[in-house]
């Protein structure tokens, strides 16, 4: 009982550790999307 309440405990950490990565790899691809439409209206500006 104890160890397939490990194992549950394990899979939902290795589960939330993968949607806690997925989530900041598309905050940070929005970031550079975001970086560089700056750059681009910076360049259009100058």
């Amino acid at each position: 009982m104890s160890f397939a309440l490990l194992a549950i405990i394990l899979l939902s950490l290795w589960s939330l550790t993968k949607t806690i990565e997925k989530s900041r790899d598309k905050i940070l691809e929005e970031e550079r999307e975001q970086t560089k439409l700056l750059k681009e209206i910076r360049d259009k500006l100058n």
